[in-house]
């Protein structure tokens, strides 16, 4: 067991999406967090992109190319072919951030990169 608001600082990265509890894991990140104006939480991860020609070509190399790429270079197939099915099920950034305010977590940033199919999330206690 970790004491709680043992940590200034919490990330994940590329994970969260494969929690079944995400709201409890959440909680949990708040609860080993100190309550300092400095500590965070940060979690980044895979989205599908929504909208526009440049997203269109991302969510191809998400569900198609990565997959099959990290399954070709590790000889993992299944833990690949997973990927492309964890990352749909994954909440929209939209959601996920409403998800992390309701585990009583103030979004500070919700930063998009590789056309939206990978966000940042930077979160403060309350």
């Amino acid at each position: 067991d970790i004491d709680s608001e043992s940590f200034n600082k919490v990330s994940m990265a590329f994970g969260i999406r494969n929690v079944p509890d995400r709201p409890q894991a959440l909680r949990e990140m708040r609860r080993v967090v100190r309550d300092s104006p400095s500590s965070r939480v940060a979690i980044l991860e895979f989205t599908e992109p929504e909208g526009g020609i440049l997203e269109f070509c991302a969510r191809m190399m998400i569900r198609y190319v990565i997959p099959r790429l990290g399954a070709l270079l590790s000889g993992k197939w299944e833990e690949y072919m997973h990927l492309q099915d964890s990352i749909a099920a994954f909440p929209s950034a939209r959601d996920f951030a409403n998800m992390m305010e309701e585990a009583d977590l103030e979004v500070l940033q919700v930063e998009e990169m590789m056309f939206s199919s990978v966000v940042l999330y930077v979160a403060a206690p309350r």
